[in-house]
């Protein structure tokens, strides 16, 4: 009997407009596989993001508060076609579903692109609660939080420096090597 293969597991993080009142959007994203800290990857937009949630379904993907990256993902999928189904009625693709309780706390956002392409996206707060930069010291990554300029100008098209992609790679490779210390002794639900 052939052993079913383990879903590829990643962290990602958005970076987002913060200087404008009434619009914002992903000028910057960046995934890091878990178990594999080399294997990281960026661009620049939400479209880009969502392409390569496609590239990698069958894949489960950890945002360190989804409740925030979470909804540029449900506002692009509203926005382009795609539609909210319950769990029976997942069939065809373009289809997703959430789960976010009452108080507005986001658990998980699964997206079908096809019948046979599928992402599920957790939230990394539920199974390591706090900042990336204390994360990065209780588990003794050897990387560390860096520092940019949230208020910066970033206009739609812009393309980071090489700062500004070093600063999103540690976001995303601070808890993937977290996740992966936890997933080593077989911590591996949604929430702790």
């Amino acid at each position: 009997m052939e052993k079913k293969q383990r879903r590829r597991r990643f962290t990602a993080d958005f970076e987002t407009a913060t200087w404008l009142e009434d619009e914002t959007y992903v000028w910057c994203w960046a995934v890091s596989e878990i178990g594999n800290d080399v294997n990281v990857e960026h661009g620049t937009n939400i479209e880009e993001f969502i392409s390569w949630c496609e590239i990698n379904s069958d894949s489960i993907v950890y945002f360190h508060n989804l409740k925030f990256d979470g909804q540029f993902i449900l506002s692009y999928l509203l926005n382009n076609g795609y539609r909210y189904v319950n769990e029976e009625d997942t069939k065809g693709g373009k289809t997703f579903r959430t789960l976010i309780i009452d108080m507005g706390i986001f658990f998980s956002i699964e997206i079908w692109f096809t019948t046979k392409k599928h992402i599920k996206i957790y939230d990394s707060m539920k199974l390591i609660p706090g900042k990336i930069e204390d994360m990065a010291k209780n588990f003794n990554v050897g990387l560390e939080k860096l520092e940019i300029d949230y208020n910066q100008v970033r206009e739609l098209g812009y393309i980071p420096d090489s700062h500004e992609i070093e600063y999103i790679l540690n976001d995303v490779k601070i808890p993937a090597i977290a996740l992966n210390s936890l997933f080593e002794k077989n911590l591996t639900k949604m929430t702790l």
